[in-house]
């Protein structure tokens, strides 16, 4: 089972939450913007993967949760531009909800 922590108060996030929770391999949590109740989350929890808007993207706390837990896979949505990027730098326009099943499980 992998653990997916998402983070965003869009629409856009809640259906993807939907999505992403009729998979049976993905165990899925939501939590919150705020940087230090998602810092909390990861510690108790550790998911594999975090996804969350890319706004969330620039704060510090985003990378010292990085430095802390670097297997951990980094998933920003650019909901305005509809982008998905992946920490490792690469990116895919107009994502489709199976190729984020694919970045998470890959």
């Amino acid at each position: 089972m992998t653990r997916v922590l998402l983070c965003g108060n869009s629409l856009f996030v809640a259906c993807l939450q939907t999505i992403l929770e009729a998979k049976p391999t993905l165990d899925i949590q939501l939590a919150d913007t705020n940087p230090e109740h998602i810092r909390k989350h990861i510690d108790v929890w550790k998911p594999d993967a975090l996804v969350l808007e890319t706004a969330l993207m620039k704060t510090t706390a985003v990378l010292s949760i990085l430095q802390d837990y670097p297997h951990m896979k980094l998933i920003g949505l650019d909901i305005e531009d509809h982008h998905l990027m992946v920490f490792s730098g690469s990116a895919a326009s107009e994502p489709t909800p199976e190729q984020l099943i694919q970045i998470i499980e890959g």
